[in-house]
């Protein structure tokens, strides 16, 4: 659960300091492998 919250976090501060398509792609992939720790 820390993990979770804490990749959450990161993605969060990564997307309000630089607003690009990038952000935009490492929040997705953020959540994939978001859905791969839950599965676990």
């Amino acid at each position: 659960m820390y993990i979770i919250n804490y990749l959450i976090c990161v993605t969060l501060l990564h997307v309000i300091f630089s607003k690009k398509t990038k952000s935009l792609l490492f929040l997705l992939q953020s959540t994939q492998e978001l859905r791969k720790y839950s599965n676990f």
